[in-house]
């Protein structure tokens, strides 16, 4: 198509042309996709003729601000979240990637919908090694917390850099994990990077930036959190990687979006399984049945991409501590509990010990810490 422009907004020289782009009402993937697919650079947007923009099919709100810009320069508003963002990026070494910089993740370019500009907080080599994706429940499980944490320490330290949304939960597991194996983790925010959220992981976003970790937002700083953004965001989380490790999700877990963007994107999904009692899990095992890798160790994801050091092994769970003073009764149960709830029938049948024998040791080994009740049955603690 023809652009007709009229250069009267800042251009990309004063760095404020890149804010502005960000700052857009009304933009969506879709839109920045048409406007990425016709313009080399997406700063012209600013200057476009009302025809022009009009036929890149943008929306109302979008139009009638361009035009509102180069007609009367900034409103109020606007010019006090430029004003914020720029103020915000030199107090807080935020680094803006745009479209047309070097620095901007060629991951990214090919995703459906690339965001213009990003936001980096922290170091950006982060985003220069190879990156998986660890997303799963808010309100995880013990188990789906260790397995965050494990699965996370052992790929940070063979040199993958974890990405997360910081969420509550396993995302924030995944990146505490990280920290452990003294590795590079990266926090994909729905909201300015001035404000990690929640407010109760701003001490961990902290521990990530002084370690040397990274903070990245499409979004302004300044910009609070809200519902939509969310969705929008994980297409950053899975199109930033070349997997995503699904670790506990349900049914309706925000993170079988994420694992549906990957798939789309082209990108490996892995699923860690669970109990079939638990309903925690059920969105992994959807994932699993409709073609995401099932995973039991790190290992399998590295042969699944086929790159990158042989990272250790450390995420199978730990053999339960037998302490001596068990006596033989406790001891046979505890062999015949597994990771898996199994009910009480069972258990007698597998130890040959009568109901109420078999009560009293299950009762001794829950005060030791080694078996704990389900609602499926007793299984071993895995942490």
């Amino acid at each position: 198509m023809t652009v007709m422009e009229r250069p009267t907004l800042p251009g990309p020289e004063t760095g404020d042309a890149h804010h502005l782009l960000a700052l857009l009402p009304g933009m969506n993937p879709e839109h920045w996709q048409v406007v990425l697919d016709q313009l080399e650079d997406p700063t012209r947007l600013l200057a476009m003729t009302p025809d022009s923009l009009r036929a890149l099919g943008l929306p109302p709100s979008t139009r009638q601000s361009l035009t509102a810009w180069q007609a009367q320069g900034l409103e109020p508003t606007t010019r006090k979240r430029l004003d914020h963002a720029r103020q915000q990026c030199r107090e807080l070494g935020i680094r803006v990637i745009h479209w047309r910089d070097p620095a901007y993740p060629e991951t990214l370019r090919h995703i459906h919908g690339p965001p213009p500009v990003l936001y980096c907080r922290g170091d950006i080599n982060g985003l220069n090694r190879p990156c998986l994706a660890m997303v799963g429940s808010r309100h995880a499980s013990r188990d789906g917390l260790n397995h965050a944490r494990r699965f996370a320490h052992a790929l940070a330290e063979g040199g993958f850099s974890v990405v997360s949304g910081l969420a509550l939960g396993i995302d924030g597991a995944a990146h505490k994990g990280a920290l452990e194996g003294a590795g590079a983790t990266v926090g994909i925010l729905a909201n300015g990077v001035d404000r990690p959220y929640p407010r109760r992981h701003e001490a961990l976003a902290r521990d990530m930036l002084e370690a040397g970790g990274l903070l990245v937002s499409e979004l302004p700083p300044g910009t609070p959190a809200r519902a939509h953004l969310f969705p929008q965001r994980n297409r950053l989380i899975s199109g930033l990687c070349r997997g995503v490790l699904v670790v506990e999700a349900g049914l309706r877990s925000g993170s079988l979006i994420t694992a549906r963007l990957a798939m789309e994107q082209g990108r490996e999904v892995f699923a860690i399984p669970g109990s079939i009692h638990q309903p925690g899990v059920r969105g992994c095992h959807r994932l699993i049945r409709e073609g995401a890798v099932l995973v039991e160790t790190v290992e399998d994801i590295v042969s699944e991409l086929g790159v990158w050091e042989s990272l250790p092994s450390q995420t199978q769970p730990e053999a339960a501590h037998t302490p001596a003073h068990l006596d033989d009764d406790s001891r046979r149960v505890l062999d015949a509990v597994t990771y898996e709830p199994v009910d009480s029938d069972r258990l007698c049948r597998a130890t040959g010990m009568a109901a109420a024998d078999l009560l009293q040791a299950m009762l001794l080994l829950e005060m030791e810490g080694l078996v704990e009740s389900t609602p499926g049955g007793y299984r071993r603690r895995s942490g």
